[in-house]
């Protein structure tokens, strides 16, 4: 077995077993009566099992925090805020926390069992959070940039994603999602949506034939199954709704580029595909 693919391996045994932890720790949560409680244990689980284990040490995780930035305006409460290790909060009581919006590199929205519902409020967080404005830097005498979104940065934008333990089925999260970006610019537009042992929602670029981190020009939305075995036949953009195929229950979570199948939404490619830059 050649050496690249031997530590694949490795690396998706790995995760793997972190997400067969994670599931262990979501149904021993499930006796816990009290809902909100119920909620921030899960929001917890999320940041002690993987998050801290997994980031790198320049940043740090926080949970049940907001947003400020320099005009006063405030983001949703979030659910887990990756913020920069050395910037310290605003405001902090107990388990709550005011970051500013500059320190912030990207939020992560939890949920139980993600519905169309839920998944529209978490959308609108995320486009609030992404609407905060990022000014107050130091000035860096060897100024850098990045592109992202379509757009040039001169700051790191922040980035935001939605986790679900369990959710309804993904062609019904997908065509919501494309419903609410219809004319939603790329920049605005959540990251990705990641659902435990089902699959997730992300950007896949047809030309590039390559899955991006972020919406960008030219990129439209995929939805794809953890360990699906077959790849199903890809329809036109608008023709009949694509065979669902979706195996439901798979306990693994592996990351994109071990995904072994994705395909287009019906009419993503054009409900979605240049606009909003």
């Amino acid at each position: 077995m050649p050496e690249s693919k031997d530590r694949s391996t490795v690396l998706a045994r790995t995760l793997a077993g972190v997400a067969r932890r994670m599931r262990a720790d979501f149904e021993r949560s499930a006796e816990i009566n009290h809902a909100g409680s119920k909620g921030t244990v899960r929001e917890d689980l999320i940041i002690a099992n993987f998050l801290r284990d997994y980031l790198p040490g320049t940043v740090e995780v926080a949970g049940s925090s907001e947003i400020l930035d320099i005009s006063g305006e405030r983001s949703p409460q979030n659910d887990v805020v990756i913020y920069d290790r050395s910037a310290p909060p605003l405001y902090r009581e107990n388990q709550f926390r005011i970051f500013p919006a500059e320190c912030v590199y990207g939020t992560l929205e939890v949920k139980s069992k993600l519905d169309t519902r839920e998944l529209i409020d978490s959308l609108d967080k995320a486009e609030r959070v992404k609407n905060l404005r990022k000014t107050e830097y130091h000035p860096n005498p060897l100024p850098q940039t990045r592109t992202q979104y379509g757009q040039v940065w001169t700051y790191c934008p922040t980035a935001s994603f939605v986790f679900a333990y369990d959710s309804i089925d993904l062609d019904s999260l997908a065509e919501a999602l494309v419903k609410r970006y219809e004319n939603t610019p790329h920049a605005l537009r959540v990251d990705g949506v990641w659902v435990l042992g089902k699959g997730y929602l992300t950007w896949f670029h047809q030309s590039e034939n390559r899955i991006l981190p972020s919406s960008e020009p030219g990129a439209r939305c995929e939805a794809g199954c953890a360990g699906c075995a077959r790849e199903p036949r890809r329809p036109a953009s608008h023709g009949p709704h694509p065979e669902r195929s979706f195996r439901e229950g798979v306990d693994a979570a592996v990351p994109t580029a071990w995904i072994r199948w994705k395909r287009p939404l019906r009419g993503a490619a054009d409900s979605l595909d240049g606009r909003g830059t």
